[in-house]
């Protein structure tokens, strides 16, 4: 039981719940907290503030699909968790990014936006230009190498 007891109540930062249990050795009142430990996940207990577990309201251990299942989830949450801290953190970093451009640009502080289109209709004249001189030099090439073979033939 003293095994049972010692990682329960290290590791459970569990479900507690208003229902009073027996009271402890020390005459405190006792709540009911679900235990999240490896050994009993699920498994509710009688807890006292200050000497932790006391004793199970849940009489027998849960099966090993059970247990499997809820550590499981239990591990989900957890990478949940991490997970939306982690994007918390994120976002706020962009905020703050967001945040000092948006008062750069109010200052004009080395921060120019121009709008890119007549840079991009500049670019497309260009080649344009380009596109129609490598067709016109085709055809001239075309037309001399058709030359070429019709002289060729006629020798």
């Amino acid at each position: 039981m003293s095994k049972s007891t010692s990682a329960s109540s290290s590791s459970s930062s569990g479900l507690k719940t208003l229902v009073p249990g027996p009271p402890c050795w020390c005459s405190r009142h006792t709540n009911v907290t679900m235990s999240w430990s490896d050994e009993n996940p699920g498994r509710r207990f009688n807890r006292c503030e200050v000497h932790g577990f006391v004793s199970w309201v849940d009489k027998e251990e849960p099966s090993t699909w059970q247990k499997v299942s809820l550590l499981e989830a239990r591990n989900q949450i957890r990478r949940y968790k991490r997970e939306t801290t982690d994007l918390r953190a994120t976002l706020a970093e962009t905020n703050a990014v967001i945040e000092s451009l948006r008062s750069s640009t109010e200052r004009n502080d080395e921060v120019e936006i121009q709008p890119c289109g007549n840079q991009i209709g500049e670019l497309w004249e260009g080649s344009k230009k380009t596109m129609r001189t490598m067709f016109f030099i085709t055809w001239i090439l075309m037309l001399i190498t058709t030359a070429m073979i019709i002289i060729s033939i006629s020798k």
